[in-house]
């Protein structure tokens, strides 16, 4: 990290930007690589399920072409063994079609009859069919024992059973007088490769047929006939016990396979495809695009080079004019010429230097006066500490000593007994009475103290905050006369009670109207507001006193704050504090007479 802090700018552009545009370029090629990966996989599973179902269709698209043939080219008749040329139409037949079929046999369950027909290819390519009668006890060997069962409501039944010697049977009934059945063994390898022919198969995508034992009956590749599916990969193992369409990928290397079956013959069509040379394209195609992507940074590198360069030289030129500036020489001029950002802002450097030149004369004949200034004020500060650290230091100093001469709690037993032994005299009673004065103000101090360092536990109660308003106007009263003040009382009649501790509720009134009638001149008035405002009762008091100083508006509620010539400085400390355990606020303002006016806000509380 030191290092990069040291870098130069020119190096960290630089750097910034390799890195920026390096991580760009890996995280695009590493998405096109992964995206087309999974794009390629996603479309050969595709074209294999396609592929699969189209196969399937055109397989049984050509079964159903072979009843077709049968079924046009030989009628009933020529099963008849009645007809003289029934014969010749099976064995027209055969001559035409001896690739697709392999044999044709009829059989006649009431006659008990069973004649083979087998087309026979000679050297010289002429073909000629084999008849041969046997015994109609051989008939169950390619007919299964429920053909009755299966034929019934059927046009033709497909048995699979021979499939292993690449034969499929078709059974067709003839539902006449004579019951004959008509039985086409066709050859597997031409129905499949006709199947095979509309689909676009290659060295890479190919097709299998799977017998129910695992074994490859068919393949496009012929090596592979007759071997185990499980040579062609060992996680086709699963193949036999698979009854839909399914994709399987090969562990081994880069060939997918889908599996389905055949109805429900058993049989199992698998097609491969190698999706290797697509994966080979895609490698291949990533290294040309980083390739081309390095070519391009390299061009944008060094255009980016020039660039910064040329805007380090003009930062660096700044830099050494701002040093001068910052050494005291307004000397240094910046003469780059440019008419983009860069060049607004160096001539704005320069009219900023010319006016720095002349601010600075200016300035150092401003230092030169304040410098004097300056040391006149020094002078009178020192002297204003000393003299108030003097002061400070001789309060503290009588403080204690006053509080430690008062404050002896056993002085109170030593008065009762003196005053009781004593002589009865003027002189003695009264400084008697003097000491138990100062004694009854040390304690009222104390509990004062108490009362402002301690949390306030209330004992709530519903309280009439009027009547506790009046209750403390009543007990004063005397000196409200005294002083010939005027108490102007604004109750509003919405005022109910509010659920406090009445006898602390009336600390606060009282502390409060006692600070105004202390400092309410001769023939003033106070003015008292109580009224109901958003859920809260508002207490106001206004004297026509000197009023509170803006300086001393936060200090008043702090503690030993007084402006009176004897007082603890207590009273508006604990007056807060009780506010402020009833939830409520206390503020304090000038009034429009000039005096104080003090604020309450008191929520009201239900008893219940």
């Amino acid at each position: 990290m030191k290092r990069i802090k040291e870098m130069s700018l020119r190096r960290k552009l630089l750097v910034s930007f390799t890195i920026f545009t390096f991580l760009l370029l890996l995280v695009t090629v590493v998405y096109f690589y992964f995206q087309s990966m999974k794009n390629i996989n996603s479309y050969a599973e595709q074209e294999l399920e396609n592929t699969s179902r189209n196969f399937i269709k055109q397989f049984n698209k050509e079964i159903n072409s072979s009843y077709v043939e049968l079924t046009n080219f030989i009628s009933e008749s020529d099963l008849n063994d009645a007809k003289n040329d029934q014969q010749n139409s099976i064995i027209k037949f055969l001559k035409i079609f001896n690739k697709k079929y392999l044999s044709l046999e009829k059989i006649n369950f009431l006659k008990e009859k069973y004649v083979s027909y087998k087309p026979v290819r000679w050297f010289d390519g002429s073909i000629d069919v084999k008849i041969k009668e046997l015994q109609y006890k051989h008939q169950s060997k390619i007919l299964p024992l429920n053909i009755k069962d299966s034929l019934r409501d059927r046009n033709y039944y497909v048995n699979y059973q021979n499939i292993g010697s690449h034969e499929l049977t078709m059974i067709i009934p003839f539902r006449n007088e004579n019951s004959w059945i008509l039985v086409g063994n066709l050859s597997l390898d031409h129905i499949a490769e006709n199947a095979a022919s509309i689909l676009n198969l290659n060295n890479y995508k190919r097709i299998y047929i799977v017998s129910k034992r695992g074994n490859i009956i068919y393949s496009s590749s012929k090596k592979m006939i007759n071997r185990p599916i499980f040579d062609l990969d060992a996680k086709l193992k699963t193949v036999l016990s698979i009854n839909k369409l399914s994709i399987i990928q090969s562990e081994v290397s880069d060939l997918l396979y889908t599996v389905e079956t055949i109805g429900n013959s058993g049989i199992k069509i698998l097609v491969a495809k190698d999706i290797s040379p697509d994966k080979s394209r895609i490698v291949k195609l990533t290294w040309q695009g980083v390739i081309f992507a390095l070519i391009l940074f390299s061009l944008v590198f060094i255009v980016i080079f020039i660039l910064i360069s040329r805007l380090s030289n003009s930062i660096d030129e700044m830099t050494e004019a701002a040093d001068n500036i910052a050494a005291g020489d307004f000397s240094k001029r910046l003469d780059i010429q440019r008419k983009d950002e860069i060049g607004k802002f160096i001539s704005a450097f320069n009219s900023m230097v010319d006016k720095l030149e002349e601010s600075y004369n200016e300035l150092n004949l401003k230092n030169k006066e304040l410098e004097e200034k300056i040391d006149e004020l020094i002078s009178t500060k020192n002297e204003l500490i000393r003299k108030e650290k003097l002061a400070l230091i001789g309060e503290t100093i009588s403080k204690i000593s006053h509080e430690i001469q008062n404050k002896v709690s056993g002085i109170s037993v030593w008065i009762q007994n003196l005053e009781m032994q004593v002589p009865q005299d003027e002189n003695v009673s009264f400084f008697i009475k003097e000491i138990k004065n100062s004694l009854s103000s040390f304690i009222e101090m104390l509990l004062n103290f108490k009362k402002f360092y301690r949390k306030p536990f209330l004992e709530r109660q519903d309280c009439d905050f009027k009547q506790l308003t009046d209750n403390v106007i009543h007990e004063y009263q005397s000196d409200i006369d005294a002083k010939q003040i005027t108490v102007i009382k604004n109750y509003s009649d919405g005022v109910g009670s509010i659920y406090g501790d009445c006898k602390l509720l009336e600390e606060v009134l009282l502390n409060l109207i006692v600070n105004a009638i202390y400092y309410s001149p001769v023939k003033g008035k106070i003015e008292i507001d109580i009224f109901v405002e958003e859920e809260s009762i508002i207490f106001t008091i206004c004297d026509e006193g000197p009023g509170i100083d803006l300086d001393n508006a936060e200090d008043i509620f702090h503690p030993f704050f007084t402006t009176k010539s004897s007082g603890s400085g207590l009273g508006l400390a604990i007056t807060k504090n009780i506010v402020e355990a009833h939830n409520g606020t206390i503020v304090v303002h000038s009034s429009k007479s000039g005096g104080a006016q003090f604020e309450i806000k008191l929520p009201i509380i239900k008893s219940n």
